[in-house]
């Protein structure tokens, strides 16, 4: 492998030492003098009717500078794929927590009291907080008008309470039974998810001197934001403005838009700042989380362990609204696993009813969907009688195999993870004891097709200033995960100046070029490449004008610690700063690398290629748990993570990525959960929801099974996301090893164990 300066080491992240002093500001704390403190009123009720609302008394408290409701906004709808929300209710609320009403006031308690003297009645409707009973004819529906949503139909396919009903086929299910030796089906669950971000949702608006709308907010998704602000306020995209502030955590659950809508509109009408923060109450009542999923399979195998069939009903409960973008390419695949099954038929029904609003959470529908597969493929396993590794390597993806829509998997390593994985336990007590058992679940990640990754909406610059150092300007947003640290690695790389010497301004709307949202663990691999063309381009430029100057040919010439020499002779050199300050006079002008010229030779290179998956992450992850007979409490005893990434351009975050992940799906495999109550959660704050503690985590062991990826930065894959996929299903089969049961629906509480290993049903959920 080429050895290189910059990319492939452990550097620091560049952010941390902001955060690590407080130095670093985050939305709530960046605020002009005179800021108002906004506060929403929100619907108590899970579906109801607006007949009437009262503000008199709201607006004549002192101290009170705007209020609106349904009366002074536009009545337009907004959403993630589909239009189907405002930003205040204006016919009806469909959930509790909904903005119904909002006032901006001089500080918070005159805030609080003006939202409790505005009045609203109700008129209250039947709530429907089953997915199946919202499935049935008859059933109260949640959105009346939902077949004239955009985009139209058939874009989706709807009816009743169904928002989005999605069926694939590939070869012949029903022959394939009659040639199946063993046919086993099971029915699983999951629970809704919070992205457990310790900051809450914030954001300041303002309105600048000239009309322009500008916010600063915890965001993700700048450019996404601008986008859907604009649409709301009916304003042109001139007139918005993003500045995303320092974001504390992430986990998937920055990317929606919440509040910054209400900020806006407040600060037009008072004419001042406003400002909003969310507390713990509103986060478990309005932000988007983990949509909850009902899923039955049906497997057919051989004697040989040889997968001939599978068939899934998947019931997805998505609340009253949904961010996620549904028919993404990845869903379908993810359905039935990291599998070449040659005959398939998969159903799945995203459900609204009158819960919390899902949407993007780590890895949004994965973990769901693999604890499902993997509990079910374990039991298959067990059935037959194969060592559930060696069940997996029957049946993996290898390379080249095509999927059922045309796809071709390249650069895959799943088949790697697996045998090192055999290999890590066998290593560290395979033997059984009572009460003891290994589960392993495994997945893949990312497999979309090469030419929409390489055409996807990106830009970037990057500046040579005139005494050497250099600024990167790129519109991807930090979300925490050092993603701003790998774009000055590759650039630090690529142009051969330390990292100390690049600046990097990012995630402002009216400073940056387009960028996509920081969602996918994408990131590296497609900003990273358009990061690495546009340094590119200014390391072409940068010869082109020393070789000029240093009468050398350009192919002879490179670039370390901001000095430009001969490779066949190094004495003659020239420092980059000389070649930058030369420049501005040149008829170049100064030196500004741009993705534009790179990115279109990729596009053209690969368009040939573009049904070919460059960059999936494949992983097989491992759970050694000990059972207490007496409470069904898991301990686990150890963890293991096996990831392809490809090339980890920065180790030390890549390492931080993965054991963070396992460390989300913990909690989500054994103790989070909002315990929805017909349209009510019962948890109000993080003293309900139970996130893992330092005493809940084990040792995690890490091992790389790195398969580079052919057109990502120096063969990086991604990473943010995969981590968290397989946790719950590792860890729910090393239960059933330990104790002889099966838990089929999440979390693996005390109280389900026990059930289980006594014999009694596990799960009222998993065996409708």
């Amino acid at each position: 492998m080429e050895e290189y300066a910059v990319v492939g080491k452990n550097i620091r992240n560049i952010q941390a030492p902001g955060k690590a002093t407080g130095a670093a500001k985050f939305g709530a704390e960046l605020q002009s003098p005179g800021t108002l403190t906004g506060k929403i009123l929100t619907s108590p009720l899970p579906h109801a009717r607006i007949i009437a609302i009262d503000t008199r008394r709201a607006e004549k408290l002192p101290g009170v500078k705007a209020v609106i409701t349904r009366e002074n906004i536009p009545n337009v709808k907004t959403g993630g794929w589909i239009k189907e929300r405002t930003v205040l209710a204006f016919e009806k609320v469909r959930h509790v927590g909904e903005h119904v009403a909002a006032v901006a006031a001089v500080d918070e308690d005159t805030a609080e009291e003006a939202v409790r003297l505005i009045k609203v009645e109700y008129e209250e409707l039947p709530v429907v907080s089953d997915p199946f009973e919202a499935m049935k004819s008859g059933s109260p529906l949640v959105h009346e008008e939902l077949s004239l949503y955009l985009p139209p139909p058939p874009a989706r396919r709807t009816s009743g309470n169904i928002m989005h009903k999605i069926e694939t086929v590939h070869g012949d299910v029903d022959l394939a039974w009659k040639e199946a030796d063993l046919i086993l089906e099971g029915k699983y669950s999951t629970q809704f998810q919070h992205a457990g971000h310790i900051q809450p949702h914030e954001g300041v608006a303002e309105i600048d001197p000239y009309g322009k709308v500008i916010i600063r907010s915890s965001t993700k998704s700048p450019f996404s934001l601008r986008a859907k602000l604009a649409e709301a306020l009916q304003l042109p995209l001139s007139e918005v403005r993003i500045i995303a502030t320092t974001v504390g955590g992430d986990f998937g659950g920055k990317g929606a838009v919440i509040i910054e809508p209400v900020c806006a509109l407040l600060a037009l009408k008072a004419g001042k700042p406003v400002r909003i923060t969310m507390d713990w109450a509103d986060e478990f009542s309005r932000a988007f989380t983990r949509s909850r999923m009902f899923y039955h399979i049906k497997t057919g195998v051989r004697k040989d362990g040889a997968i001939i069939a599978f068939e899934a009903d998947i019931v997805v409960d998505i609340g009253a609204y949904c961010e996620l973008n549904l028919p993404a390419i990845d869903s379908v695949a993810t359905s039935f696993g990291p599998y070449n099954i040659p005959n398939i038929k998969i159903t799945t029904c995203n459900v609204y009813t009158n819960n919390i609003p899902t949407g993007y959470v780590r890895a949004p529908r994965s973990p769901q969907l693999n604890f499902a597969v993997e509990s079910h493929l374990n039991e298959v396993s067990n059935r037959l009688g194969i060592d559930p590794i060696e069940f997996r390597l029957i049946n993996c993806v290898k390379e080249g195999d095509v999927l059922y829509d045309g796809r071709i998997l390249s650069n895959v390593g799943l088949g790697q993870t697996l045998l090192k994985t055999r290999e890590y336990i066998k290593g560290n007590g395979s033997q059984k004891k009572k009460w003891t058992g290994w589960g392993i679940s495994c997945g893949q990640w990312s497999l979309a097709p090469l030419g929409n990754l390489v055409s996807r909406e990106s830009a970037a610059k990057v500046v040579l200033n005139e005494d050497g150092t250099v600024i990167l300007i790129t519109g991807v947003a930090e979300s925490g995960g050092g993603q701003l640290t790998v774009m000055s690695q590759i650039v630090s790389e690529i142009l051969g100046v330390p990292m100390g010497s690049i600046s990097v301004v990012s995630a402002d709307t009216d400073a940056c070029p387009f960028e996509m949202p920081t969602v996918g663990s994408r990131t590296t691999y497609q900003v990273g490449n358009t990061i690495r063309q546009a340094a590119e381009d200014a390391r072409r430029k940068i010869l082109k004008s020393a070789a000029g100057k240093l009468m050398k040919d350009e192919q002879e010439l490179e670039i370390r610690n901001g000095v430009i020499f001969s490779l066949n002779s190094p004495k003659d050199s020239i420092p980059l700063a000389q070649v930058a300050k030369g420049a501005l006079a040149s008829t170049g002008g100064p030196i500004i690398g741009l993705s534009e010229r790179k990115r279109e030779e990729a596009i053209l290179a690969t368009r040939a290629k573009s049904k070919v998956v460059d960059a999936p992450d494949y992983f097989t992850h491992a759970a050694l748990v000990e059972l207490d007979p007496e409470t069904g409490k898991t301990t686990i005893l150890k963890y293991l993570a096996v990831h392809d990434v490809g090339f980890a351009i920065n180790p030390m975050m890549v390492e931080a990525q993965v054991q963070g992940g396992v460390v989300f799906g913990l909690g989500y495999a054994l103790t989070e959960d909002t315990k929805p109550d017909r349209g009510r959660n019962f948890v109000r704050g993080l003293t309900d929801y139970k996130l893992p503690v330092a005493p809940d985590i084990p040792a995690i062991d890490l091992i790389f099974a790195n398969v580079p990826s052919t057109y990502g930065p120096f063969g990086a894959k991604g990473i943010g996301e995969p981590t968290v996929v397989p946790v719950a299903a590792a860890i729910a089969n090393a239960i059933q090893a330990a104790g002889g049961a099966r838990v089929y629906d999440l979390p693996l509480t005390p109280e389900k164990v026990l059930k289980a290993i006594k014999g009694s049903p596990a799960s009222e959920q998993g065996k409708r």
